[in-house]
């Protein structure tokens, strides 16, 4: 198993994504390593759908443990998170600097990647 410590580079700071940017980063994943298994998101709800404050704090709750078992499954693959520019941008950046350089990156590639399947399939 891999521990904390095998990943010093990373910022002790959190960084805020969008879910989208989420959806994004493992869409490319999956296209660039499709022999590695990557963790499923939550769908997106809207929260208008919910019935109840309950369900939809229950609802939130359960979304939140399911991005952090994406994160946390992600950052065990050391090959992935330490030479994937793409990746290491995505999970490091600072919001305004991944704004603006790191997601118009990781969409060209999710983009060149489908392309580039779509040639092969």
């Amino acid at each position: 198993k891999h521990s904390r410590k095998q990943c010093k580079w990373l910022p002790k700071s959190s960084v805020e994504r969008r879910y989208s940017e989420l959806v994004d980063l493992r869409t490319y994943l999956v296209l660039a390593y499709p022999m590695l298994v990557f963790p499923p998101l939550p769908a997106k709800t809207n929260v208008d759908n919910l019935n109840t404050t309950l369900q939809s704090e229950s609802h939130l709750k359960e979304q939140r443990r399911t991005i952090k078992r994406f994160l946390v499954d992600l950052l065990k693959m050391n090959d992935v998170v330490l030479y994937d520019v793409v990746v290491a941008n995505a999970l490091q950046q600072p919001r305004e600097q991944f704004t603006n350089e790191g997601l118009s990156k990781l969409r060209a590639d999710v983009a060149a990647l489908t392309s580039a399947q779509a040639h092969v399939d």
